[in-house]
């Protein structure tokens, strides 16, 4: 009977380790499941947004953003770069430069100040028409071709077609400025953003 009564314990012993084996088991496979499917959400996850400054929302897939998020902050950025009078020019600079990269800041904003004293001592006041907007993601590029017309008081010294360019980056979700200037002086910002920012070139050991 002891000998029938120990192999029973035993069996039933046995037994009770394979189901825990068993749902140690699926535990560590359930763990594995879930990471992956967190890790696939997070890097697919969509954010939808919508900016006091726009009209419509925007999304962002991963790290990619909309081509509409880049063409309305393109149009936000220059209406307040390029649609300026002697009294709202200060305003729209400072208002621009929150778009800014930090690592772009200062250079933006020594440029925007000068501007702003140049429209308010001649009197100047801008208007741009977007006419096409070229969004290139991979170099972080945004060409846009419009009509640019310049009057000093109510009149009109310039009419012409121009078309500047737009750097940017996307941190964090965030549409930062880089620089905006006529295409024609696209050579130097260029040369701008690589360079780096102050504090950050490495230092030379003799």
């Amino acid at each position: 009977m002891r000998a029938a009564k120990f192999l029973d314990e035993k069996s039933n012993l046995t037994s009770q380790n394979r189901l825990l084996k068993f749902a140690v088991v699926a535990l560590v496979l359930a763990e594995a499941l879930q990471g992956v499917a967190t890790v696939r959400a997070l890097r697919y996850q969509r954010t939808i947004l919508v900016p006091a400054s726009l009209n419509r929302q925007v999304e962002f897939v991963g790290d990619r953003a909309s081509p509409d998020y880049v063409r309305e902050f393109a149009r936000y950025a220059v209406g307040l770069a390029l649609n300026v009078t002697p009294a709202t020019a200060s305003g729209n600079f400072e208002e621009l430069l929150t778009l800014y990269s930090p690592r772009a800041y200062g250079v933006g904003r020594k440029a925007f100040y000068a501007m702003a004293r140049d429209i308010e001592a001649a009197k100047v006041s801008g208007v741009f028409y977007p006419l096409k907007i070229r969004p290139e993601e991979a170099q972080g590029r945004i060409e846009i071709e419009g009509h640019r017309k310049l009057y000093t008081d109510d009149l009109l010294v310039e009419s012409a077609r121009r078309t500047y360019v737009l750097r940017y980056e996307l941190v964090d979700g965030r549409f930062q400025i880089l620089g905006l200037v006529e295409k024609a002086e696209e050579a130097k910002l260029e040369a701008a953003i690589r360079e780096p920012a102050p504090g950050e070139k490495e230092e030379t050991t003799e």
